[in-house]
């Protein structure tokens, strides 16, 4: 009831307006879970062909991320593509009006799951992956933004052991856009999901 009312009110003052909790990897991994059966791989040429053919709307979407020269990386079951994830280094990050990213850092800009595969923590499972693969590299950090009602993507980031460090609430008056990034304390761990909304969710991960 308070959120519905906190939405129309919004909608009322602002023309526009987008909420997003930022959250960041873990200073350090314990390792993806062993799976025989689950493997992490690069998304090749082959499987952007496959994920084109997906019946998931928000898979084949995904592949704008390819187009735009955004590595990927695929979670898979056999040879069967379970989940999507991309990944932007500075030079490809079109978001910085959400949350800064450093030179040293990468962020995770889009996962999503397919359909018949979700509820059995794939998503996580591929956040754990791409953070041990990407810090052996050499990355700093991975950080993510997620839309604050999007129950689904906060419920994977916190099983992937990922924390909170900030709040990014945008909203646009008529021309002008108003920013307001909200640092929190490094640590807390992402405990408290909120509800989702699948209408609003910027970053459409499935646990």
């Amino acid at each position: 009831m308070l959120k519905r009312l906190l939405k129309s009110l919004a909608a009322s003052v602002f023309s526009e307006w987008r909420v997003n909790w930022i959250l960041a990897s873990p200073p350090t991994t314990a390792g993806a879970s062993a799976r025989d059966e689950l493997a992490g791989a690069p998304l090749a040429e082959a499987d952007a062909a496959a994920l084109d053919r997906s019946p998931t709307h928000k898979v084949r979407n995904s592949l704008s991320y390819t187009r735009k020269g955004l590595e990927g990386r695929v979670l898979l079951l056999g040879s069967q593509i379970v989940a999507v994830a991309h990944f932007a280094a500075l030079g490809g990050y079109e978001f910085g009006s959400i949350w800064p990213l450093a030179a040293e850092q990468l962020a995770l800009v889009d996962i999503v799951t397919e359909e018949r595969f979700r509820g059995r923590g794939y998503a996580a499972r591929l956040i754990r992956e791409a953070c041990d693969h990407y810090k052996k590299l050499g990355i700093d950090s991975l950080l993510a933004f997620i839309w604050w009602t999007n129950g689904p993507s906060l419920r994977a980031f916190r099983k992937a052991g990922w924390t909170r460090i900030g709040l990014s609430v945008e909203v646009r008056v008529r021309s002008l856009w108003l920013r307001v990034r909200i640092p929190l304390r490094r640590g807390r761990r992402e405990t408290r999901p909120l509800a989702s909304d699948p209408n609003l969710a910027s970053l459409p991960a499935h646990d």
